[in-house]
């Protein structure tokens, strides 16, 4: 993360703007509220319990919070906008 924009190998690949999540063309990928992640067409995707992040896509997939955002150096950044950054860009 450089301020709003979210980077890979010194490249804008994203930015966050409130809740919310845009590619590099800007285009709206998704957003968070809550402990919840949403797609860009309000479809929950994801929910934060505990320590844990449960993806609701086709089947119920449990896995660690810590394990999702061990790669994301986002500052101060909550932990469900680190997961959320991690659903939409990966690594």
């Amino acid at each position: 993360m450089q301020g709003n924009d979210i980077m890979r190998g010194g490249l804008k690949i994203g930015y966050i703007e409130s809740n919310h999540i845009f590619n590099h063309e800007g285009k709206k990928i998704g957003y968070v509220s809550g402990n919840m992640i949403f797609d860009h067409m309000a479809k929950k995707i994801a929910y934060l319990e505990g320590e844990f992040v449960y993806t609701v896509a086709s089947s119920l997939k449990k896995v660690r919070i810590e394990d999702e955002i061990m790669n994301i150096n986002a500052g101060l950044l909550s932990d469900v906008m680190r997961v959320a950054i991690k659903f939409f860009f990966g690594d």
